[in-house]
């Protein structure tokens, strides 16, 4: 879908009442931490371009990633509709652009509006579908598959790219870190990427989406990812 589709999807899906003039756009660079697991929120977040990646903290120190999303997706609707904190943290892989409003404007024009209703629990439906295959993908899919899922989906072009620090992306795929190092060094031995310090590239893109599996941190479910 265009941004142009995920504007009007928006707009016709869920601010019904509301035209994209009147309604606040934000933009948030790669690393910025948009939802932090455990604040207060005020505002869904409707995103229409960009990238993120989603994950949870939890008090042993290990982080579970929960998925990467691109184009449209909803923020801060579980929160929204039981009073909580944010459920986990979403940061930014390629640049967002999103629809701001805030819980109050919620509250005043969609709290008893039957279509945003629906459609809020529709796409929480799928967001709880992608939760379920997450899991069940990091507890089937061996290493291999996870980190070239990983890799491809934070690289997505042929240009270098930030690698995280790899104990915590030991962490996020499940493996120890002496695993990851080697799974990283078997890549680079098959020239399927390149590392430098923090940077990383693919080479061979085409063997790499085929030892992802085509990319299980991807949103299969459809045109209208979903967020947290």
């Amino acid at each position: 879908m265009t941004v142009q589709d995920n504007i009007e999807t928006v707009f016709n899906q869920y601010l019904t009442k509301h035209r994209p003039d009147s309604v606040q756009i934000v933009e948030f660079d790669p690393g910025h931490v948009i939802v932090e697991e455990g604040e207060p929120m005020q505002h869904f977040y409707f995103t229409i371009e960009g990238k993120t990646k989603v994950f949870k903290d939890y008090e042993n120190g290990k982080t579970f990633l929960l998925g990467f999303f691109d184009g449209l997706g909803v923020l801060g609707d579980i929160e929204y509709f039981h009073s909580i904190p944010a459920t986990c943290t979403v940061q930014v892989v390629e640049p967002i652009k999103a629809y701001k409003i805030s819980y109050s404007a919620i509250d005043i024009f969609y709290k008893n509006d039957i279509d945003f209703v629906t459609n809020m629990l529709l796409q929480l439906s799928r967001k709880v579908l992608h939760s379920n295959e997450i899991t069940a993908n990091n507890m089937v899919y061996p290493l291999e598959v996870r980190l070239a899922s990983y890799l491809l989906s934070i690289a997505t072009d042929e240009h270098e790219h930030a690698l995280p620090n790899l104990e915590d992306l030991s962490n996020n795929l499940g493996t120890s870190y002496p695993h990851l190092f080697r799974k990283l060094k078997e890549f680079e031995d098959d020239n399927l990427i390149s590392r430098k310090r923090h940077q990383i590239r693919i080479i061979n893109r085409e063997e790499l989406t085929t030892i992802a599996r085509g990319n299980i941190y991807e949103s299969p479910l459809d045109d209208e990812s979903t967020l947290a």
